[in-house]
């Protein structure tokens, strides 16, 4: 059996209707590469059909792991797989997107040791259409990446597991947006990032979802820590000629 080279950590919550999909672009596409691959599944405590749907999929031979826990929260979520996790990569996708055809088998040969690697392209998908949205990251290493721009979203950073748990990086739990806490802080921190420009990931922006939903106390409570958290960050480990960019960056997001 070859080494297990990536761990894909899917998340889910209530999420019947677009499970299988996700799940299908992993396993149906990318078979010349299933023995380097192992798929963890969290069911978080859904009160659907999803636990049903994990429990009867048809993996094909694949590596995966079936984990079932009382609902938590995405952090809350994204941690536990993380912990069961045995790939040398972690790439954290969200049950209601997918990626595309055979790209993992594109994407294995490139995780050589760098901490992290990068897509700054993504196919947004609706209801009805889709646009193709163009990043335009650069740089070596995460400290150039984040003088930059960059997407924040985790679903678009490959990392290597070794350097989230030598730098202590996790999500932080119970907190909306934990996105925009948690990437900055780990590409910082990364000192080999490969930039990927061909678009991978299918980030379904559907109805009902954090990234759509209305403004709250809660959300806004949770952006005004975020900022000042990564405000704290920066102060201990960002370099003084790297801070007027991420002062920048966190005024912005407050504002």
């Amino acid at each position: 059996m070859k080494k297990i080279k990536l761990s894909i950590v899917i998340p889910v919550y209530n999420m019947e209707k677009y499970l299988k999909r996700c799940l299908d672009s992993i396993i149906l596409d990318n078979n010349e590469v299933k023995e380097m691959i192992e798929v963890v599944v969290v069911n978080d405590g859904s009160v659907d059909n999803s636990k049903k749907i994990i429990q009867l999929y048809d993996w094909h031979g694949f590596n995966h792991i079936e984990l079932n826990k009382e609902n938590g929260g995405l952090s809350d979520a994204r941690n536990y797989g993380f912990n069961y996790a045995n790939g040398e990569y972690v790439w954290f996708i969200d049950s209601d997107d997918w990626i595309e055809k055979n790209c993992i088998s594109q994407i294995i040969p490139l995780l050589d040791g760098i901490d992290a690697i990068h897509f700054p392209s993504y196919f947004q998908q609706f209801d009805d259409r889709y646009v193709i949205k163009s990043g335009h990251s650069s740089g070596n290493s995460g400290r150039e990446l984040t003088q930059g721009e960059y997407q924040y979203p985790v679903q678009f950073t490959i990392y290597r597991k070794e350097f989230l748990k030598d730098n202590n990086l996790s999500f932080q739990y119970g907190i909306l947006m934990e996105d925009l806490h948690f990437s900055p802080r780990a590409l910082y921190k990364a000192d080999t990032v490969r930039v990927l420009s061909t678009p991978v990931y299918h980030y379904y922006q559907r109805p009902g979802s954090i990234m759509k939903s209305n403004v709250s106390k809660k959300r806004l409570d949770d952006r005004i820590w975020i900022s000042r958290d990564l405000y704290n960050f920066m102060l201990e480990n960002v370099l003084k000629e790297d801070r007027k960019k991420w002062a920048e960056c966190i005024v912005t997001d407050v504002n």
